[in-house]
């Protein structure tokens, strides 16, 4: 299980190496950060759902909370059948979908997309997450603008 999520966890920060942002799995640092982050919980709870995840999102804007409910894809996996490299990437595009809403990307109509509305563990699963340049520039562009508001 463990080694399911830090596969996943690799897979999620090579999505975003283009992007201007700082990505750990250790709580942040409250003198260096303040609160000047971006929170992305995942957790198991029994409570029924129908998502996997769910984000705060403004168009173009970073926003603060992201939450991915890993026990809802290992749910999904199941009963697909998926195999351990199938779930990590599910698990990884899940995330990476959330933290994109996060850097304010928007649902894309493409289905192969990571940012594609309600995420098809069919095609999901098949490959790690990625984003193609324009949603790089668009989380960059993000990114800067909250810098400048903070300064």
């Amino acid at each position: 299980m463990l080694e399911i999520l830090e596969d996943a966890l690799a897979k999620v920060f090579s999505a975003f190496r283009s992007v201007n942002v700082f990505l750990t799995s250790d709580p942040p640092e409250s003198r260096e950060w303040g609160q000047n982050f971006t929170h992305v919980y995942a957790f198991i709870d029994e409570q029924p759902v129908d998502y996997l995840g769910i984000a705060s999102f403004s168009h173009g804007k970073v926003t603060d909370r992201a939450a991915v409910r890993v026990d809802r894809i290992f749910n999904a996996s199941y009963r697909a059948s998926l195999n351990l490299y199938q779930l990590s990437n599910l698990i990884a595009n899940t995330i990476a979908h959330e933290i994109g809403h996060t850097l304010g990307l928007d649902h894309s109509q493409l289905p192969t997309d990571v940012m594609h509305d309600g995420l098809d563990h069919r095609i999901h699963s098949l490959m790690p997450p990625s984003f193609h340049a324009e949603q790089i520039i668009l989380m960059n562009n993000a990114i800067r603008k909250h810098k400048v508001l903070l300064a």
